[in-house]
């Protein structure tokens, strides 16, 4: 919000590095960005254990990565270790869902030129 300049950035910043973490990890999964906008996307696999090694490697990058100093002191983004003493948490929080089904139809999207897949859980 404008009364909060700072945070601004640190959103922007979260969600820049949370894209490049995404389409690095989809480029080596075989993975497809059917849409990325806004730090939310939508992706395709060839199969189920594509997705779910993809959502792994995701999650591990994302621990991993080069979160500012601001970032990590924010109250929702702070390093959380386990009972051993592990992190396990680190930077933003990121969920990744995933469903199955085969596509009924495929067409390019007439907004980004990517193809889109249509069935019942689309």
């Amino acid at each position: 919000s404008e009364r909060h300049p700072a945070r601004k950035i640190i959103l922007q910043e979260s969600k820049s590095l949370v894209s490049l973490q995404v389409r690095g990890t989809l480029h080596e999964h075989a993975g497809y960005e059917v849409e990325g906008e806004d730090g939310c996307f939508v992706c395709a696999f060839h199969t189920p254990e594509e997705a779910v090694e993809f959502g792994v490697e995701l999650q591990r990058r994302l621990l991993e990565a080069a979160w500012s100093p601001e970032i990590l002191r924010n109250k929702h983004c702070r390093p959380v270790s386990g009972k051993d003493g592990q992190v396990v948490l680190r930077g933003p929080r990121v969920k990744v869902g995933m469903c199955t089904a085969d596509a009924e139809q495929a067409q390019p999207s007439p907004r980004t030129g990517r193809m889109e897949y249509f069935g019942p859980i689309m």
